[in-house]
C-alpha cells in the first residue's frame, strides 16, 4: 500500500507544478502556438448567459444518482421531501425484502424439521409463499428507484421553465345548450432569431 503511494505521489506533484506552469505561459501574453487550440466564448442571446446556472444538475447526471440512491436526484434537483420519499419508499421495500427473506429462512428450518406429510406440504408451501412475496418487493424497490430515476430527470429538464399554463375546465353554452369546453394556453413568444 505505501509503496503505490510512494511511485504516486510524486507524479502527481510533478503533474501539479507543470500543468499550471504551462496555463501561465498561455496567458502571459505569448501568441498561441499554430498547434495550440484557441477557446472562444460561446454566443448566448442577450443578457443570457450560455451556462446553465450554478447550482443546477445536468439531468442525465441527476438521473444517474437517483437510479444509484432513489431520491438523490431528487434532492440534487432541490426536492428535498419528494428525495426523502423516495429513499423511505425504496428502502421500505427492501427492508420489507430482507424481513421476508428472514421468514423464509425460518419456513425451510421448520420445513426441514417436518415429519408428517401434512407438515411437510404445509411448510413447502409458506417457502414458496414467502420466496414470492420477497422477490415481489424486490421487484417494487427496482420499480420505485426506476421511476425516481425519470422523476428526476424530467425535474432536472423542467427545473428552470418559468412559462405559466392556464388551463381551464368550464360549461359553456354551445347551440343553445351547455357543453364541457376544455382549453389549455400556453404562452408563446417568438425567440428573435434573425437568421444569423
Amino acid at each position: 500500500m505505501y509503496q503505490g503511494v510512494r511511485v504516486l505521489l510524486p507524479g502527481i506533484l510533478i503533474v501539479g507544478v507543470l500543468v499550471p506552469a504551462g496555463v501561465r505561459a498561455q496567458d502571459e501574453g505569448t501568441a498561441a502556438a499554430p498547434d495550440s487550440v484557441t477557446v472562444t466564448e460561446p454566443r448566448s442571446v442577450e443578457g443570457e448567459s450560455p451556462y446553465p446556472p450554478i447550482g443546477s444538475a445536468r439531468p442525465s447526471l441527476v438521473a444517474i444518482k437517483s437510479l444509484v440512491v432513489p431520491g438523490w436526484g431528487q434532492v440534487s434537483n432541490g426536492s428535498w421531501l419528494k428525495g426523502g420519499l423516495f429513499f423511505a419508499a425504496w428502502g421500505g421495500f427492501l427492508g420489507w425484502a430482507v424481513a421476508i427473506n428472514q421468514d423464509k429462512q425460518d419456513a425451510e428450518g421448520r420445513l426441514n424439521e417436518a415429519e408428517t406429510p401434512e407438515e411437510i406440504e404445509f411448510w413447502e408451501s409458506e417457502v414458496a409463499r414467502l420466496e414470492d412475496s420477497r422477490t415481489s418487493k424486490i421487484w417494487f424497490a427496482g420499480l420505485t428507484a426506476l421511476l425516481a430515476m425519470v422523476d428526476a430527470y424530467v425535474d432536472a429538464h423542467l427545473k428552470n421553465f418559468n412559462s405559466r399554463v392556464d388551463a381551464d375546465v368550464a360549461v359553456r353554452p354551445e347551440n343553445g345548450r351547455p357543453a364541457w369546453s376544455v382549453s389549455v394556453t400556453l404562452p408563446w413568444e417568438p425567440d428573435g432569431d434573425t437568421g444569423r
